[in-house]
């Protein structure tokens, strides 16, 4: 399993890593099934229906209920001790053992860190368009998951605070990464809709939000130099951001 969704993740190939996490939520797939004679290697980025028949045959996925049984079938994961090995690989994919995604993870909070917005919005939506299966994106919650799922170990490593929900000012803030040493602060603030075209929109409106909560008052008040914040808003496999700057300034000029 970890090596053909590190290939996969190599040839940025979305629609397998798709496939994999419709298993992993307890889902069905269609694949159809390929004969060989003896068991495929996997380094040489066999197909994804040549490497879930070898699946099939080992037991770790089986026919669903209903399924044919030759030519184009219908599996699913068998049991939940079979669904704990994979969860543990899928964390792989996620973590420093995957050099592309890690890399990319960490850029992504430097971007953020220095209010780079512009590049941080298109790396995110190229993660988007790489790793995320669009049947879940109907969910906010869906979103947060994978901006932890981004953000969270990378942090940890530059050595920053990740925090999430945590109280501040008259309410919650989604997302903090928190540089004490360098005094600066990145809040984020997330949002959906459905359409496309009102991406920018509720990024704004999050926006809108960071300051009618004062999210940002507890930072200043310990003298921060420094504190961003920034509204992301989803939709489907895109992102806008909207940034409020840094509102250490903005106090000041008060």
């Amino acid at each position: 399993i970890t090596m053909f969704t590190d290939n996969s993740m190599e040839a940025h190939n979305a629609e397998n890593i798709d496939k994999l996490q419709k298993l992993l939520d307890g889902e069905t797939i269609d694949i159809s099934l390929k004969e060989f004679t003896t068991y495929p290697d996997l380094r040489n980025r066999v197909s994804f229906d040549v490497f879930m028949t070898m699946m099939l045959h080992t037991g770790y996925v089986t026919f669903a209920e209903g399924s044919d049984i030759t030519g184009k079938v219908t599996v699913r994961i068998p049991n939940q001790e079979v669904l704990a090995c994979f969860n543990e690989k899928r964390e792989y994919l996620y973590g420093e053992d995957n050099p592309y995604w890690y890399n990319q993870t960490l850029k992504l909070v430097d971007l953020l860190m220095v209010n780079n917005t512009d590049d941080a919005q298109m790396l995110i939506s190229t993660m988007l368009k790489e790793f995320l299966s669009i049947r879940n994106t109907g969910n906010e919650l869906y979103y947060h998951g994978f901006m932890t799922g981004i953000l969270g170990l990378a942090s940890a490593t530059k050595n920053f605070r990740y925090l999430e929900e945590i109280e501040s000012g008259t309410g919650f803030s989604d997302i903090i990464i928190d540089s004490f040493d360098n005094k600066t602060a990145c809040i984020l603030e997330l949002k959906k809709t459905e359409n496309l075209e009102d991406c920018y929109d509720v990024a704004d409106a999050a926006t809108k939000q960071i300051i009618k909560k004062d999210y940002a008052s507890k930072f200043i008040s310990r003298r921060y130099k420094k504190v961003y914040g920034i509204g992301i808003g989803f939709a489907q496999k895109s992102c806008e951001i909207v940034s409020l700057g840094n509102l250490v300034e903005d106090s000041v000029n008060k």
